[in-house]
């Protein structure tokens, strides 16, 4: 994976590029390959290699949880010395509401989920920790874009027919629904610029070929300076960076790095950055997506609408 890749990858994972072409969601690699200086048929290409290799499984359908009044929030944790990472990996990922759940090599755990108030919050961190058995907890809230939409009950079947759709063409997702593909193509698009839908991005770090992935934690001095001590982070891991996440309580960069070496030299200089209390970079070791865990509170919304007039 070269720095084009990583750019592309990134622009994938955050960069709110979502097309429509005959009715079909996905990635708009004509606006990823403005944004980077390449053409559309460059991004596409390395797409297609990425997919090939494995590293790129899909992108799939998710909706703006704040739709479904859900928040989103992010957890670290510190493993003791005799955990057994492969059990608690695969408990953590059963826990209602997982989104993510990563192992590293070192003692660290991340996660992230969906959580409806502060009351939930408390008892799925209580849980998360006793599975883990922590011994140190770090937890941020995941800014989520805003979306002022009302979806109707045929929105919200749009919607989840999209969410389950796997690979399924956009005209039988129309017939299954009993509307036309035109129908299916303007709802969908203007779910999709009021934010209402997007694409996540699924990866098998397994597959990734000439590099290790890790993830780089950092705490800040002071929140006054910290937009200015984010910039020079930015600019400095622009060549290894598939994802920033520049979150209240602390920001995590995850890296594509090409060996061990230089995951030392990044964190080092990271380190020595202005504004940066401390820094800590995990390499990542085992990761779980749960990608599916809007599909259910989706179909619950359609269980729960009211039928007279819902469907406009």
């Amino acid at each position: 994976m070269d720095e084009l890749d990583i750019r592309i990858v990134r622009e994938l994972t955050q960069g709110g590029n979502v097309g429509l072409a005959w009715g079909e969601i996905s990635p708009s690699y004509s606006r990823i390959g403005t944004k980077l200086g390449v053409s559309r048929e460059t991004v596409r290409e390395r797409v297609e290699k990425m997919s090939r290799s494995g590293f790129l499984k899909a992108f799939p359908i998710q909706v703006n949880p704040t739709l479904l009044g859900l928040k989103i929030g992010a957890l670290s944790v510190d493993l003791p010395p005799t955990a057994q990472k492969a059990r608690i990996l695969e408990e953590l990922s059963l826990v209602d509401g997982m989104i993510l759940v990563a192992t590293h090599v070192s003692s660290m755990v991340g996660v992230s989920f969906y959580y409806e108030d502060e009351r939930a919050l408390e008892k799925k961190i209580s849980l998360i920790s006793r599975i883990c058995g922590a011994t140190r907890t770090r937890f941020t809230t995941v800014p989520i874009p805003p979306c002022s939409l009302v979806l109707s009950m045929r929105d919200w079947e749009i919607v989840a027919a999209l969410q389950r759709r796997r690979t399924r063409p956009a005209g039988e997702i129309a017939k299954e629904l009993g509307i036309s593909k035109r129908t299916l193509k303007r709802r969908t698009k203007r779910m999709i610029d009021g934010m209402a839908i997007s694409t996540l991005v699924s990866s098998e770090i397994g597959a990734l070929s000439g590099g290790i992935m890790g993830n780089l934690q950092v705490d800040y001095n002071s929140a006054k300076t910290r937009p200015e001590t984010d910039g020079r982070l930015l600019q400095q891991l622009d060549h290894s960076m598939i994802y920033a996440g520049l979150w209240p309580g602390f920001a995590l960069f995850t890296l594509v790095l090409p060996n061990i070496r230089s995951a030392s030299e990044i964190l080092n200089k990271v380190r020595m950055t202005k504004g940066v209390a401390q820094a800590r970079l995990d390499l990542i070791e085992e990761r779980v997506e749960v990608y599916s865990t809007l599909n259910e509170p989706v179909e619950r919304r359609i269980r729960s609408q009211p039928l007279i007039g819902a469907r406009r």
